[in-house]
């Protein structure tokens, strides 16, 4: 027997090993640093690679303070996900896959959205080392600010950076000031379990102007809501979250810095929020409950990350040196006893559970260089030359396990696919000003990348061996972006920029292709900044059309059920997008943001008709984007005198239709998740640095479902998975800062 055609289990990579797809895009802005905003301040974003004010850059660009994430209680970074217009996630079971404006196909191959935390690039490039899966879940108290670049954003940041940019920024080590904080909060979710967090941070100076260090950490334990009913576990879905960092800056001179640090991040939990619904949109267990797997379901992720930055003030301009070496770590054993039955009964072990686990490891060293102009000139400038190169070891085990006492019975099948992969980039960015209101701005970088992959693999549904496959391609990004300011606090931009995602090798079995090249993005946008009505309103509106083509996919081949990637069918995503400030009185702060996406197939995907790949017409909604999303949100703080204040606010989101991902059947319907509103409240007080505060989030309990997926396993086929967001949640928290 070929070796594609006995391994059906790769075949069931992108749904066995994604058991939880939920999704959250909304647009609210109640997070977006509202320190700045309530002063009627100047935010400053490092968008591009250089400290500017938020309404001086000509990108769509939401910066989140992480400040005003804590003060929110909200203990996970993908808390402020509904922040951001046009920002959506599919995740769950420690998996989160990114998109931005609609650029999306499917969880599974390279990502979409470019991840950086301080700029060092976050995690694999390439689908072979989960790098469309694996986003950091950081603790908020470990960052200043959030930085999402809406569109394209290759030419500065390089691959996978396709629909657009998360930038993290951490808390940088002050030289000067003595500083702390330590948290408690507890949550309680109605239907389901209680949750527990507890932070803590310090900041020294070692040597007074020139020495820093900072030192953080966190524990936190995520409540569940989904019971499992086959394997009689309540609250199935719960997790615990634990990490810190450890930063130290040094300043041996007034031109000179230095900053070294190390961030860690685990999470380790089991089951998922997803339920299974019949056709006719039933529960089959229960609104909050699962039948599907008959076990716990346990994962495991975890994140390291070490890096040094210097920066040296050289006069004429500013040179920067980065160096990073990054582990990200990934486990799973998700239950297939009711997709694996047929097979193990062929094999003489039905009866027994079937576990299909994953491991993944990627290590990753990168480098950048890059010189820049210390500006005030007609001209600023900026170059600069990266280099990364990772590897990955992933194994997927089979397992026939006892029902009862859970041994190990027999081993199906042990399949290890160790991967490379090797990229150099140059890249460089010119704004010429014209005069003071108008300036043009204009980069391009050149990537080239190679990727080796490799597949061994033993046990009884074993085949033959399988050479190496190796792939490399070449892409030139660029950008053009003229810039007009009316006045100080007010511009018009307009910006024509591409994006693109590295291809890479598939396995060398059967007749997939031995390799699929990169996808390309061009957007077209017009978008106006500014503050009004002596600096009280500050407002944000961009329209943008993006073109796609060459898109990869995934696909099935019919004949060996292997999971391969190919080129194929392009798409068009098109919108527009408002945030917008108002301080109408002291003390109070009215936010809102909507988000219009319009994203669709303009040819059929490759494959179409085919039976086990990806079907889709022109005319046909990209998955999990929703047309429509807004948020509004109020936040009131009150002066009480004597160092006591107050605070009281809510918000409310909406979120639009969504579809789940292409059917692989001409006939089969593809799942939908309704749109769904939710309220959230909040309150606190504050006395001398001793804070009290308290909230209520989906005060309505509304069970919303934020993704759609079909099922096509056993009894439970033509049913769909969704994803259900977590019920009316109270919840507190006290913090001493000093």
């Amino acid at each position: 027997m070929r070796s594609g055609s006995k391994r059906i289990f790769a075949g069931l990579l992108t749904s066995c090993v994604w058991l939880a797809p939920a999704q959250a895009q909304t647009a609210a802005s109640d997070a977006t640093d509202k320190q700045a905003v309530a002063s009627g301040g100047d935010i400053v974003v490092t968008a591009q690679k250089r400290s500017e004010r938020l309404l001086d850059v000509p990108v769509a660009v939401t910066a989140v303070n992480a400040d005003a994430l804590v003060a929110q209680n909200l203990v996970q970074v993908r808390d402020f996900y509904n922040t951001v217009p046009g920002l959506s996630y599919a995740g769950g079971s420690g998996q989160t896959t990114l998109a931005l404006r609609g650029v999306t196909t499917s969880i599974a191959g390279n990502p979409t959205v470019g991840v950086t935390v301080d700029d060092v690039p976050f995690g694999s490039s390439s689908a072979l080392g989960y790098g469309g899966r694996l986003s950091p879940d950081l603790d908020p108290s470990t960052l200043e600010r959030i930085e999402v670049l809406r569109g394209p954003q290759g030419t500065l940041y390089g691959a996978s950076s396709l629909g657009g940019l998360l930038k993290y920024v951490t808390a940088a080590p002050s030289t000067t000031k003595w500083s702390g904080r330590v948290e408690a909060g507890a949550s309680f979710v109605e239907h389901g379990s209680e949750g527990w967090s507890t932070r803590g941070s310090i900041n020294a100076p070692i040597l007074a102007d020139h020495i820093g260090l900072s030192v953080s950490g966190f524990y936190r334990r995520d409540p569940g809501y989904v019971d499992n009913k086959s394997a009689r576990i309540d609250d199935w879905n719960s997790a615990r979250g634990y990490g810190g960092r450890a930063a130290l800056l040094i300043k041996p001179a007034d031109s000179v810095s230095i900053l070294l640090s190390a961030l860690v991040q685990n999470l380790d939990g089991r089951g998922s929020p997803n339920i299974e619904v019949s056709p006719a949109d039933v529960p089959i267990a229960g609104p909050l409950a699962t039948a599907a797997s008959q076990g716990d379901d346990p994962y495991l992720t975890k994140a390291r990350l070490y890096s040094g930055r210097i920066i040296a003030d050289l006069g004429f301009g500013q040179l920067t040196s980065i160096t990073a070496y990054g582990e990200n770590r990934y486990q799973a054993s998700p239950d297939q006893t009711v997709r694996f039955a047929g097979l193990f009964a062929a094999f003489g072990v039905a009866g027994n559970r079937a576990v299909l686990s994953n491991s993944f490891r990627t290590d990753k060293f990168s480098q950048e260089v890059r010189l820049s102009s210390n500006g005030g000139g007609a001209i600023e400038w900026l170059v600069g030359g990266f280099y990364t190169k990772e590897k990955t070891r992933g194994e997927q085990t089979l397992d026939a396990l006892n029902p009862t006492s859970g041994a190990l019975v027999q081993r199906l099948l042990a399949a290890n696919f160790p991967s490379k992969l090797e990229e150099v980039a140059g890249f460089a960015d010119l704004t010429y000003k014209f005069t003071d209101k108008f300036d043009v701005q204009a980069g391009g970088r050149y990537s080239h990348n190679k990727q080796d992959y490799l597949e061994v693999d033993t046990g009884p549904l074993a085949g033959d061996p399988i050479p190496i496959s190796r792939s490399s391609d070449s892409s030139f990004t660029w950008l053009v972006t003229p810039r007009y300011k009316f006045s100080e606090d007010t511009m018009l931009y307009a910006r024509v920029a591409s994006g693109y995602r590295p291809g890479g090798p598939n396995s060398n079995v059967g007749d997939v292709p031995r390799s699929y090249g990169p996808d390309k993005t061009v957007n077209y946008e017009l978008g106006l900044k500014g503050k009004a009505f002596d600096r009280l309103v500050t407002y944000a509106a961009s329209l943008f059309w993006i073109d796609w083509s060459d898109i990869q996919l995934a696909q099935t081949d019919p004949a060996t059920q292997f999971v391969y990637f190919a080129n194929g069918s392009g798409a068009r995503s098109r919108g527009a997008e408002i945030e917008l400030s108002v301080r109408p009185w002291r003390g109070m702060t009215l936010a809102g943001n909507g988000a219009y996406t319009d994203a669709k197939l303009t040819n059929g995907l490759l494959g179409s008709g085919k039976s086990g790949q990806q079907v889709g017409n022109t005319g046909d909604r990209l998955p999990y984007a929703a047309k429509f999303a807004a948020s509004l949100s109020a936040d009131q703080t009150f002066d009480l005198g004597n160092d006591l204040t107050a605070s009281l606010g809510g918000s409310m989101s909406y979120l639009g239709k969504r579809l789940g991902t292409f059917a692989s059947a001409p006939a089969t319907p593809r799942g939908v998740a309704p749109a769904f509103t939710t309220v959230d409240l909040r309150g606190g007080v504050e006395y001398r640095g001793i804070s009290f505060s308290v909230y209520l989030r989906n005060l309505t309990d509304k069970r919303g479902y934020t993704s759609a997926e079909l099922r096509a396993a056993g009894n439970l086929a033509g049913g769909y998975n969704l994803s259900v967001i977590q019920p009316r949640t109270f919840g507190g928290s006290l913090a001493v800062s000093f």
